[in-house]
């Protein structure tokens, strides 16, 4: 794990629900500060960034606009414009499930003019235990994107990489196999294309 990862977590706990720095003698300038720091952390942002430090940053980017922390208004611009491919979705899966969103626009359009950290968490801090069906959009972009058992052993490997160590597993090949049975049929009874499935998945 990066450092740079390790220090976005640690600035991830400053700001609290409900916000109790607002009554600190230094609360204009710990927002000026943050000002600052969200701009930072904003420009690493990228579509060719790694996946883990992009995990980081919108988690962290989205609990503060979540919770209205002071010096954050800038994080929706971030978040409006994140890079999130259909890959980086499918980690944040593994990784981050309360926090995978697909669009922000549409989450800022919803959100309530109060309690905005309450309607969040109840809206989208529950998909530990997702539903295949819940992922149904993102396996038919990634079916059309992979379309052969060796790209999709190939994403496979790749997705190893990227969620490990987490020991989270959503339901993500259940849902593809249903779309798409004969090509996971395929590699199922292919001894040579089985061995080359990282063994975490072959659980599902």
């Amino acid at each position: 794990m990066s450092h740079f990862h390790i220090k976005l977590n640690h600035i991830g706990r400053i700001g609290g629900g409900k916000n109790p720095e607002k009554k600190l003698p230094l609360a204009h300038r710990i927002a000026k500060d943050r000002e600052e720091i969200v701009d930072v952390i904003g420009n690493l942002i990228s579509a060719d960034g790694d996946f883990r430090i992009l995990n980081s940053i919108e988690t962290l980017f989205l609990r503060w606009w979540a919770q209205e922390v002071p010096g954050t208004d800038k994080v929706a611009d971030y978040l409006r414009n994140f890079p999130r491919s259909p890959e980086y979705i499918a980690c944040r899966l593994f990784v981050s499930p309360d926090y995978v969103i697909e669009n922000f626009e549409e989450i800022k359009n919803q959100v309530p003019k109060k309690d905005r950290w309450k309607w969040f968490v109840d809206m989208f801090m529950d998909k530990t235990f997702l539903k295949p069906e819940d992922l149904q959009p993102l396996v038919e972009t990634l079916n059309g994107k992979y379309s052969s058992s060796h790209q999709i052993l190939k994403f496979l490997r790749a997705l190893k990489e990227e969620i490990f160590p987490s020991n989270l597993n959503p339901p993500l090949l259940t849902c593809w196999a249903k779309l798409n049975p004969d090509i996971f049929l395929s590699i199922r009874r292919s001894d040579k294309l089985w061995k080359q499935v990282p063994e975490r998945f072959k659980k599902e």
